[in-house]
């Protein structure tokens, strides 16, 4: 079971990395007037999978701890 949350979770955070370096590539490679959407959209989007993946992690702790492992 912790090792299914592990590879979901790594799973989630490596998702979030790749979409932030695909925008940030865009960024740089495109146009200026595409580099002030694709960064904005970046950070957005790398902050939105470390929460999720902070949340997944938090999630993971408080049900091993309620379920009275360690």
């Amino acid at each position: 079971m912790a090792v299914r949350n592990a590879v979901a979770q790594t799973g989630v955070m490596t998702l979030g990395y790749l979409v932030s370096f695909l925008c940030f590539r865009a960024a740089i490679v495109g146009y200026a007037h595409e580099a002030l959407i694709a960064a904005p959209l970046a950070v957005a989007a790398g902050a939105i999978f470390i929460v999720l993946a902070a949340y997944a992690q938090t999630e993971l702790l408080l049900g091993d701890r309620l379920s009275g492992s360690s």
